[in-house]
């Protein structure tokens, strides 16, 4: 009867360990996400305007599952999806980017906080000088080098981005290797990057890469 009930025991507190989710976090980004309820999860990364984690140990149902407990949160604007990944907003502007590795048996969280809407001055030297200035005057710049501007602008609806994707084009932006509703990937003759991408929630995303002569 005592080898049963240490048998027993031991039993359970295996079931108990094994089964046990690690805690979801109750601050920060992720804590706006609902709980995944996984049984192994790490944290990658968390700042002030992202966070990201990877759960382990995933399959296709429990993926199908999140993408549900996502939904019902109110990630439900401006919707990208294809079998493995799901990007969506939600209605105070933070997106989430999901993204199933089925061999790896992970998914890979991605949230990010809104985008401020500040005043934007739209630079006069720089990298951000080789481009025409956008329609609109708010949101964030996140980054000003003299290698790297990036920014992201908001209240910018699909066919202003169009329209801007074009001007930068026409600005000297003429090598394109990318070109669609949503995004412009080129470059012009000093070799200098641009890509130009609208995420959803009326905003647009600028990234200038590179270096060019100032020489007269």
């Amino acid at each position: 009867m005592k080898k049963f009930k240490l048998m027993l025991l031991v039993s359970m507190l295996f079931l108990l360990l094994t089964g046990c989710a690690d805690p979801w976090p109750e601050s920060g980004l992720l804590s706006i996400l609902p709980d995944p309820n996984a049984k192994k999860w790490e944290l990658c990364y968390e700042l002030e305007d992202s966070a990201s984690a990877i759960l382990l140990k995933a399959t296709q149902s429990s993926y199908d599952s999140y993408i549900t407990q996502i939904e019902e949160a109110g990630f439900t604007m401006d919707v990208r999806s294809t079998e493995n990944t799901y990007q969506a907003f939600n209605e105070d502007g933070y997106q989430i980017h999901l993204h199933f590795f089925g061999l790896k048996k992970q998914i890979e969280i991605v949230l990010y906080a809104p985008v401020e809407n500040n005043p934007i001055t739209w630079p006069s030297t720089g990298l951000g000088a080789l481009l025409p200035v956008p329609p609109s005057a708010t949101g964030e710049i996140r980054l000003d080098s003299e290698s790297m501007f990036c920014v992201s602008v908001t209240n910018i609806s699909e066919e202003e981005f169009t329209e801007y994707a074009n001007a930068c084009i026409a600005n000297g932006f003429e090598n394109v290797s990318g070109l669609n509703e949503i995004l412009l990937s080129a470059y012009n003759e000093d070799h200098v990057t641009l890509t130009v991408d609208y995420s959803g929630f009326n905003t647009m995303n600028i990234t200038v890469s590179g270096y060019f002569s100032t020489a007269e």
